[in-house]
């Protein structure tokens, strides 16, 4: 692969270039890219937010059992895991632009197939491909803001994509309950907002980065897994601790003496962390050493979980927690994303994204699996002692890292 190593210093990586030459404020270009790049998945966020909980209630109003309903929503992850390592190669094919199309109009018009059958079956197929379309808008998404960003600002920059992502996340469940989910209406209109995130890339359909024709050629996802595991290990991290946390935190508030309208509002705390935080981490990033960062955010998962049965009875203190461990959970994904457009750039950097993609689906598949497992063993605190375990165990593989990068760099400098 090109680009350094992970236990290598953090300079500063040659991009991909970014065609109309260089503006100031760490955009590129003249800033249109980034920012049509950026509105698009935003937009494009606003519909996969409607699309979670419309698929959940249309099926537990058909009778489909939890396990049923969360087999459908692992579909999602199984398109990333089996799908996200043959998009490097489209990529590089038809370039970013006309990828990113492909994506958002296979999206809209799987949607518009979903109201024409009530088959299960059929809604699982359906819910595959469309996992496949949304697995294209982030893969080429993150590709053109991570490429497209000036290495001083790509903290900055992808800081900002992180917390509008999670606003469009926010607002798809109350434009959905707005629309009802009885009838079409949902789906059309879930349809209409995947096709109107392609307005900002017609703005700008020159201004997606292009790699060089020398590039390396595409280099399979898991490989990343050996050559730079603290980052991926805090993607898997993310992906266990945001479907863990999203799917049964409610369940666990619940179980544990609230009230259900308390217990679902604590999903909201969660992801208003997440909006609030990743603007501040990213800047962060830009200027501290990363895999401090990534510890730090660890180590954070691993007190926040912890904390919980010892919090279930207060409300400020709770909301704080959570507030906190949602920002810094999301920021594991933020600082990956960044750290690894420093280290990358080109044909290995979309390669790169695929395996970030791969790394969330691989969570987003765990999580919900092993902390109900956990829940039914120990109720309600599974949810606690499973996340704070799994993020123990990435905490010791970042620190193990960290040492041995000290070592080596200081066997470097003896020579």
């Amino acid at each position: 692969m090109t680009g350094r190593r992970e236990d290598a210093p953090q300079p500063s990586a040659a991009r991909m270039p970014a065609p109309g030459g260089v503006a100031s404020g760490g955009l590129g270009a003249d800033g249109r890219g980034l920012i049509a790049a950026i509105a698009c998945i935003a937009l494009f966020g606003v519909a996969q937010g409607m699309t979670h909980p419309l698929f959940a209630i249309r099926l537990e109003l058909s009778g489909w059992s939890s396990g049923m309903i969360g087999l459908s929503g692992a579909m999602v992850a199984l398109a990333a895991l089996t799908l996200a390592p043959l998009m490097p190669r489209m990529i590089r094919r038809v370039g970013l632009p006309a990828f990113l199309t492909g994506g958002a109009i296979l999206s809209a018009a799987i949607l518009l197939l979903f109201p024409l059958t009530d088959d299960y079956w059929a809604w699982l197929a359906l819910r595959y491909v469309h996992g496949a379309a949304a697995t294209a808008l982030f893969v080429g998404s993150e590709v053109w803001i991570v490429a497209g960003a000036e290495p001083g600002a790509r903290g900055r920059v992808v800081g900002l994509y992180a917390t509008v992502l999670s606003l469009g996340f926010a607002m798809g469940p109350l434009i959905v309950t707005g629309v009802g989910f009885a009838g079409p209406a949902p789906f059309l209109a879930c349809a209409a907002l995947s096709l109107i995130c392609l307005a900002p890339l017609l703005t700008a359909w020159n201004a997606a980065p292009r790699a060089h024709d020398d590039d390396v050629a595409t280099i399979p996802p898991w490989r990343f897994l050996r050559t730079d595991p603290t980052v991926l290990g805090a993607v898997i991290l993310f992906g266990v601790v945001e479907f863990g946390v999203m799917a049964l935190l409610p369940v666990w508030g619940v179980k544990a003496g609230m009230e259900r309208d308390a217990a679902t509002f604590l999903v909201t705390v969660l992801v208003l962390g997440n909006v609030a935080l990743q603007i501040p981490l990213g800047a962060l990033a830009d200027k501290a050493n990363r895999r401090a960062l990534l510890v730090f955010c660890a180590l954070t998962c691993v007190a926040a979980a912890a904390l919980l049965p010892l919090l279930a009875g207060t409300v400020w203190p709770l909301w704080a927690a959570l507030f906190v461990w949602g920002g810094l959970a999301a920021g594991l994904y933020t600082v990956a994303l960044i750290e690894l457009g420093a280290r990358y750039s080109g044909a290995t950097l979309i390669s790169a994204n695929a395996a970030v993609i791969v790394a969330y689906g691989v969570g987003a598949l765990l999580g919900p699996l092993v902390v109900g497992a956990a829940m039914d063993v120990i109720e309600p605190h599974g949810l606690s002692v499973a996340l704070a375990g799994l993020s123990a165990v990435y905490l010791a593989v970042a620190l193990a890292r960290a040492r041995r990068a000290t070592r080596a760099r200081a066997a470097a400098e003896a020579r």
